[in-house]
This record gives structure tokens, sequence and C-alpha cells, in this order.
């Protein structure tokens, strides 16, 4: 990955944009937390808000989080977002779909599961990605985890992964289900 020095963004509309993105997801999650006392046959649907740490061979570990959104039970789809930034002042953002699918011996949605990403990644150098990007990547990985539920609709969940174009990375979420 290369980056050229000639990027150009305007910071205060890229921290507006930000600030945005975060404020859109905490009022989903508000909203999606209003109806977790509603009684329901089945419990399909997840959100959870996570922290990661990325880790690249060019770059090193990049720190960060995201939203996780989800739909399944027993297998499960849904779309993944992280925001990251290195050491070094690169700005990652990370938009991937994925495909979990819970093991066997495990109930429902709880208990360890396996996780296939894939999506794109956009660079930032000194800022956050704009849109045209000037630099992404192709995002592919796999994952491993395991669902700890915190009573009928709360859940934690740690989750290491493998791929490209992060060699190895982590994370830990706290979600809800509904």
């Amino acid at each position: 990955m290369r980056f050229d020095d000639k990027t150009t963004n305007n910071d205060a509309s890229a921290r507006g944009i930000c600030r945005a993105v975060r404020a859109a997801a905490l009022l989903v999650f508000l909203l999606l937390a209003s109806y977790a006392g509603a009684q329901s046959t089945h419990e399909d649907l997840f959100i959870a808000p996570c922290a990661a740490l990325l880790f690249s061979s060019d770059y090193g570990f990049a720190p960060g989080g995201g939203v996780t959104l989800g739909v399944g039970e027993g297998a499960a789809l849904g779309l993944q977002v992280l925001y990251a930034v290195d050491a070094v002042s690169l700005n990652i953002l990370e938009m991937a779909f994925f495909f979990r699918l819970y093991l066997p011996f495990a109930r429902g949605s709880t208990g360890p599961f396996l996780q296939l990403l894939a999506g794109t990644v956009l660079f930032g150098l000194n800022g956050p990605p704009t849109l045209p990007a000037g630099a992404g990547s192709f995002s592919a990985a796999g994952a491993f985890g395991w669902r700890f539920p915190l009573g009928a609709h709360f859940y934690i969940e740690p989750m290491v992964r493998a791929g490209y174009p992060y060699l190895a990375g982590g994370s830990l979420s706290a979600g809800m289900r509904f």
C-alpha cells in the first residue's frame, strides 16, 4: 500500500461526517434498545458496538472501534463497520458483510461461532478517509468468536480474526439481541 503526500481532504468536513456516523449509530442502538422488552418467539436481530485491534505487517497495530448489525439464529448475516487509527496517522475504515455460523453444539445464537467477512477498506493518511477514496483495498477474513449471554437480551462477544489486508485482529463486543 502506497500513499501519496498530495492526499487532499477537508478535515473539518471529515470530522463532521465522523460525528454524524457516530450519532446515527448511537441513535439506531437506542431505538433498537427500546424494543428489547418486547416479547418475541424469535430473537434473531442483533446490534453490538465493539472495540477492535487490527495488526498489519506494514503499519503495526491499529486500535479502533465499530458496530456490528446482523440477523439470524444458528447462522447469521450482517454488516460490520470498523474505524481504526494506527501509530503513523493512517486512518482505516472497514465495511464488511459477514456470514456467521454457530457451531453445532452451541445453543441457538450463543456459544462458539465461525465467521467469514468480505468487504472493502478505505485508507486516509493524516485524516479520515474521504470519498472518493485515494487508497483502498479488498478486505477478507476468517474469524472465531464466542458469544456469552448476559440475560435474555444482552451479550459480550470476544473474537479473533486473520485475513487480508490485516494479518490478525481481535475485538470485544457488547451487544443486544431482539
